[in-house]
């Protein structure tokens, strides 16, 4: 797309990103509920698998600001949560990644350490 097309479909599309996107928002089952989201699909006929979650990852304790739970089960109950949500909405799927120590499916010490041994909770999280 061209600037203007790619400004154009940010400005159609602001108040849901700024809904999805919102540090506020508060957090868990209630929250993995998506009403607008749900509600944006059906009003542009927008089939379910066209939709990916993205970068749905809980921060650890190697990031700075510890929302919204930085110990393990927390963090594994909340990406479930997500992975139900995209899975009963039919969706075509999720990303989950490794970002430098603050969604770290891999066990590290430091944000220079990229780890070499995935977190079984939150592998199990994802793919139970």
């Amino acid at each position: 797309l061209h600037d203007a097309a790619k400004q154009a479909l940010i400005a159609r599309n602001r108040e849901l990103m700024n809904y999805l996107w919102n540090p506020a928002s508060p957090l868990g089952e209630a929250w993995i509920a998506w009403p607008k989201l749900d509600a944006w699909i059906v009003q542009r006929g927008v089939h379910p698998r066209q939709v990916i979650c993205g970068e749905f990852g809980v921060v650890s304790d190697l990031n700075y600001n510890k929302m919204p739970g930085t110990d393990v089960v927390s963090r594994a109950n909340y990406m479930g949560a997500v992975r139900r949500a995209v899975e009963a909405r039919g969706f075509g799927g999720w990303v989950a990644h490794q970002s430098l120590g603050d969604f770290n499916l891999f066990e590290q010490r430091s944000t220079e350490d990229q780890g070499n041994q995935l977190i079984p909770e939150l592998v199990e999280a994802l793919f139970k």
